[in-house]
C-alpha cells in the first residue's frame, strides 16, 4: 500500500528514476494550478525563452525549462520513457550517474536552445519540456544495452536499440516543424550528451573532464547504500578459471557495492569485464 513518503522526490530509499519522475509530476501539477490562478505565468516565468535578454531577468528557467512538460500527455510520455530505459541502467550505474545524465543533459540543452534558436536564428520561442533531459538516458541506455529484450505490450519482444531509431526518427520528424524547431533541436542534442557520456562511462571513449568532474565529491560521512542489484553467476559464460562458484560471487558482489558507492566508472577495465563476463543479461 503506497504511504505519504513514497510521493516525496528525493527520498533515499527511492531509485533515481522514481524521484525524477516525481519531480516532473510536481512541476507539472505547479505548473497547472499556478496558470490557473495567474493565466500565463508558466510561459513567462517557468518556460526557457530564447532571447538572452529575458533569460537575464529570468535565470531559474534555465532549470525550469527542462523540467515541464507540455501537457498530461507530454508528462506520461516522458515518464513512459523514462521508466522502462531509466531503470536498466540505474542497476549499474547507481543513482549518481542518472542524475548527472538527466541534469547535465538538460543544462546543456538550455545553453544550446538560447544560443542556437535566440542568438544564431534570432528567433523568440519558448521551451517548457522534459524531452532533452530523458533523451539523454534513452539514448544513452539504448548504447549501454543495445541487444537488451522487453516485451511491449506483453506480446513482442523488441530491442531497446530499435526502440531508440523508433524514437530517433520522430525526434527528427519535429526538428523540421518551424514551431518545434528549437525544442526538436536540443531534444537531439541531449540525446548526444547521453550517448556521449554513456560511452565514457563504459570506457569506449575517454574524456578527462569528465573524469575530474565525477571525482569530485563532498567530504561527508554518507551511508553504504544498500545495493539495488543482484547478478547470479552464468558458468557457461565465465572465464574465470580454476576458481570456485563462491568466490567469484563474492567478487561481483564486491564490484556492485562499488558501483552504488562511487559509480560505473569507477571501475577498473578488469572489473568490468569480469562483471560483464560472469553476470546473467540484466
Amino acid at each position: 500500500m503506497a504511504t505519504k513518503e513514497d510521493f516525496i522526490p528525493f527520498k533515499p530509499q527511492h531509485t533515481a528514476v522514481r524521484n525524477l519522475m516525481l519531480l516532473m509530476a510536481y512541476v507539472f501539477v505547479f505548473s497547472w494550478i499556478i496558470d490557473r490562478i495567474l493565466p500565463g505565468f508558466t510561459s513567462r516565468f517557468l518556460a526557457l525563452h530564447s532571447n538572452p535578454k529575458d533569460v537575464l531577468f529570468t535565470p531559474w528557467t534555465m532549470l525550469t525549462g527542462f523540467l515541464g512538460s507540455n501537457g498530461i500527455f507530454d508528462l506520461i510520455g516522458h515518464c513512459v520513457w523514462l521508466y522502462f530505459f531509466g531503470r536498466i541502467s540505474e542497476d549499474l550505474l547507481g543513482k549518481k550517474k542518472m542524475y548527472n545524465f538527466f541534469f547535465v543533459a538538460g543544462a546543456i540543452a538550455s545553453i544550446s536552445y538560447i544560443l542556437i534558436v535566440g542568438v544564431a536564428f534570432g528567433k523568440s520561442y519558448a521551451m517548457y519540456t522534459a524531452a532533452p533531459a530523458v533523451a539523454a538516458i534513452v539514448y544513452g541506455t539504448a548504447i549501454f544495452r543495445p541487444f537488451y529484450e522487453v516485451y511491449l505490450f506483453g506480446t513482442f519482444k523488441v530491442q531497446l536499440r530499435w526502440i531508440a531509431v523508433f524514437k530517433l526518427f520522430f525526434d527528427v520528424v519535429i526538428v523540421f516543424n518551424p514551431v518545434t524547431f528549437g525544442s526538436g533541436l536540443v531534444t537531439l542534442i541531449g540525446g548526444l550528451v547521453g550517448v556521449i557520456g554513456m560511452m565514457h562511462a563504459m570506457g569506449s571513449i575517454k574524456i578527462p573532464l569528465l573524469d575530474t568532474l565525477s571525482g569530485i565529491q563532498l567530504k561527508k560521512k554518507e551511508k553504504m547504500p544498500k545495493r539495488s542489484a543482484s547478478v547470479k553467476i552464468n558458468p557457461k559464460k565465465s572465464k574465470v578459471k580454476q576458481t570456485k562458484k563462491g568466490d567469484v560471487q563474492a567478487e561481483i558482489d564486491a564490484i556492485l557495492d562499488k558501483i552504488n558507492k562511487a559509480g560505473y566508472s569507477s571501475l577498473t577495465d578488469k572489473e568490468k569485464k569480469t562483471l560483464f563476463n560472469n553476470s546473467k543479461e540484466i
